[in-house]
């Protein structure tokens, strides 16, 4: 389905002020850019997710370092499927809030398992948006 120029010209017309208006951070791995709004938006919504949470809420106690999704599962406290299917559910979610299918955190697939890693700065607004 092709969308006329036009509206996309229109929608980006309505979305920069909203980015420019804020400090955003590129994440890297295709992630995008991501802004305090943003995950302040995820994490109000996230919460049902308690396994998605762990993820994040590791990853942020330990900026610019690789978190293993096993250290993940053991602090979600539950089944390393359920953490997955709640990942899953937050790829869902970030889709229907940002329209894009992102994380605010890099993923990479090492031997054993995933490592994920969260930058500082997005680190420090999830702290934030958490406290």
């Amino acid at each position: 389905m092709s969308v006329p120029r036009r509206l996309i010209e229109e929608l980006a017309s309505y979305l920069t002020p909203v980015i420019d208006s804020e400090e955003a951070f590129e994440v890297s791995g295709d992630q995008g850019l991501w802004t305090r709004s943003m995950i302040e938006q995820l994490h109000a919504q996230l919460r049902v997710y308690p396994g998605a949470v762990a993820l994040l809420d590791e990853a942020a106690e330990h900026p610019d370092e690789d978190v293993t999704y096993s250290a993940v599962v053991a602090r979600a406290g539950m089944s390393a499927q359920q953490v997955r299917n709640e990942l899953a559910a937050m790829t869902k979610l970030t889709h229907r809030l940002f329209g894009r299918r992102t994380w605010p955190l890099t993923t990479r697939q090492a031997s054993s398992e995933m490592h994920y890693r969260m930058p500082s700065t997005t680190a420090a607004w999830w702290r934030s948006a958490s406290s």
